[in-house]
């Protein structure tokens, strides 16, 4: 058997703890809050539900395991589901563990400067095409731009407007752009491109 003294002397201690750091706790409080009214109390509730039929328009009636049972025994659908959940667990874990691995293996095969882009980059914010991406540059949007094969239908006339609000645009080797055939373009402010430059790339 416990000895009360010994738990009461814990229970003095955990009361001590929490009370000196009672500021910790209270900034975590709507945190805690919120996670049992929205996430906690859902879940709860849904398990209550599960043993019941109901159809939100009249009082629930107990019917313990037999909702259970249909889904189980009856339901080829759930069935079908269980197996397409087993499926997409087994090949996007192991698949997407090995994409991880390989892409690392190629950041770390670029350049110091590439490497230093794709690993500070936390995301690559894209708008949906190369000509609207080179617009926000001139409507002071976006900072900088860049791509590795562009046709030139992709890029011409946002390149225009660009170059008319004062921004650059040229191939990531620094030459000046041809608009009449596929290209690598970086575009950006003048001091964005001088930036992308120096990483080397």
């Amino acid at each position: 058997m416990s000895n009360p003294t010994l738990v009461h002397g814990k229970r003095q201690s955990l009361g001590k703890t929490i009370w000196k750091h009672r500021a910790s706790y209270l900034l975590m409080a709507p945190y805690f809050i919120l996670f049992f009214f929205f996430t906690v109390l859902p879940v709860l509730m849904a398990i209550g539900v599960s043993f019941t039929d109901w159809n939100m328009l009249e009082k629930p009636e107990f019917v313990g395991w037999q909702n259970y049972v249909k889904l189980l025994l009856d339901d080829e659908i759930f069935i079908i589901s269980l197996k397409n959940t087993r499926i997409f667990a087994v090949i996007t874990g192991p698949v997407s563990y090995m994409l991880c691995l390989l892409f690392a293996w190629i950041i770390n095969e670029f350049n110091r400067g590439m490497r230093t882009l794709l690993t500070l980059s936390m995301d690559l914010r894209r708008q949906g095409s190369a000509a609207l991406d080179i617009s926000y540059i001139a409507a002071n949007r976006n900072v900088c731009f860049f791509e590795c094969i562009l046709s030139p239908w992709d890029y011409a006339a946002a390149g225009c407007i660009l170059k008319e609000a004062g921004g650059v645009l040229m191939t990531m080797e620094g030459e000046a752009a041809d608009f009449n055939k596929k290209t690598s373009i970086l575009a950006g402010t003048k001091t964005a491109v001088e930036e992308f430059h120096k990483l080397g790339l």
